[in-house]
């Protein structure tokens, strides 16, 4: 069985999306290398470049953070990138964003990927392998295979420009995170082993 996540906790209690100047891209996870951050730093860099100006709010910790952070100031986006630490409710910075990123190079599942869906967060990811199973292109977001931060930044633009495609991909995501309920899960494991005592 997948792993699984409290659904309820996650779903917005205004469903519809707000529409902001300034499109908040939200990303969750230790600041490590095969994380894959500064790649997405990366994909902020090219956005402005292309005129469209979005802020990316990086939850988590790790060794890498100083080095993020000289990113961020060497390419001048202090402005726009925003470091919170570990963060207890992440919830609630999802509700305020617009659109989940991921950069990670090695992904085996990754339960913030239906936590965004969740909370109404089409999903634009890196194939790491595990959120291959999560994401299907087009649905609920798009997952690339190595690409380019100029690729990345495009899928973003995509999505962001097009609200036709968001309202629908928004709509997928959340019915699409049902399917990691925690709910579902206790059920499909009792399932499992009822019918493995019957079968002694």
């Amino acid at each position: 069985l997948h792993n699984a996540i409290d659904v309820k906790r996650f779903l917005r209690k205004d469903p519809a999306a707000s529409r902001r100047v300034l499109s908040r891209l939200v990303t969750v996870g230790r600041l490590v290398q095969h994380k894959n951050q500064q790649f997405l730093i990366e994909v902020v860099r090219c956005l402005h470049q292309a005129g469209q100006l979005v802020s990316l709010d990086i939850l988590g910790d790790g060794p890498d953070r100083h080095m993020l952070e000289q990113k961020v100031a060497s390419n001048k986006l202090e402005q726009y990138v925003k470091f919170h630490g570990n963060v207890e409710r992440v919830e609630d910075i999802l509700w305020e964003s617009d659109l989940y990123v991921h950069g990670a190079l090695s992904e085996p599942f990754g339960l913030v990927f239906p936590e965004a869906m969740a909370a109404g967060l089409p999903v634009v990811a890196v194939d790491g392998g595990g959120n291959r199973d999560i994401i299907q292109n087009g649905r609920n977001g798009y997952i690339l295979a190595a690409p380019t931060a100029e690729q990345f930044a495009e899928k973003v633009k995509l999505l962001l420009n097009d609200r036709q495609a968001y309202n629908n991909m928004r709509e997928n995501a959340i019915k699409d995170a049902g399917n990691y309920d925690i709910d579902n899960y206790a059920r499909q494991l009792v399932t499992i082993y009822k019918d493995e005592l019957r079968m002694r």
